[in-house]
């Protein structure tokens, strides 16, 4: 039984060890290799009956790094692996043998919902950064601008298309009102902070103002 538990352990290593590696060809795998080491050694020199499986789970989150659910299922599988042969490997402690199985079962069940946890996680994150892609093209496309003002922090997300059609890249533009209103043509400053500030007071329902901007060769557009 121990041999052939052992046998399938690492078969399932090897399987996913080089699954991530053709995930993710281009990404260091050595510093995540060394964690899993680390805790694998740990725990071939933990006596069996100590709960050093869950030591395993927080490894999980290193496939945050590659930003795939895939490659963190396949993180889940190559941990459960080195829990199993960590069983083996390890030498006997004091505590009854299904007890050291039953915390075994428990680190392998906690590694799958902590992994099945940020595969949604990332599938989320990936919508959004998509979403945002799209957004971003369709804008372009249509040679529309965006800008997000937070008016909590004054922070503005002006988009690479609004940028442009000032002149500037957007990295060349401060992300805060400051810039909006310094672009802005002096004859036209004072009735767009007004509406602005009526929209953002609830005073009016929509905000709708048209204004002169200065572009980056001098020219009002």
């Amino acid at each position: 039984t121990a041999g052939g538990l052992l046998l399938a352990a690492s078969v399932t290593t090897w399987w996913a060890s080089e699954a991530a590696r053709s995930a993710v060809p281009r990404a260091p795998l050595w510093w995540a290799g060394g964690l899993l080491a680390g805790v694998f050694l740990l725990d071939t020199q933990t006596p069996l009956g100590v709960a050093i499986g869950v030591a395993y789970v927080p490894l999980v989150f290193a496939s945050l790094r590659y930003r795939r659910p895939r490659v963190t299922y396949l993180f889940a599988a190559l941990v459960t692996a080195l829990i199993l042969i960590g069983h083996i490997a390890s030498p006997p402690g004091e505590s009854a043998a299904h007890g050291a199985l039953i915390n075994r079962a428990l680190a392998i069940a906690a590694v799958w919902i902590t992994a099945a946890t940020l595969a949604l996680y990332l599938r989320a994150m990936i919508a959004i950064e998509s979403g945002k892609e799209q957004l971003e093209l369709a804008l372009e496309g249509g040679r529309l601008g965006l800008w997000d003002w937070n008016v909590t922090t004054g922070r503005v997300e002006y988009s690479s298309a609004w940028c442009a059609m000032v002149g500037y890249r957007q990295d060349e533009l401060r992300p805060d009102f400051s810039t909006w209103e310094r672009l802005l043509h002096p004859d036209d400053l004072p009735v767009a902070q007004r509406r602005a500030l009526d929209y953002v007071g609830g005073r009016v329902d929509d905000y709708d103002s048209v204004f002169r901007m200065r572009h980056r060769n001098g020219e009002w557009r």
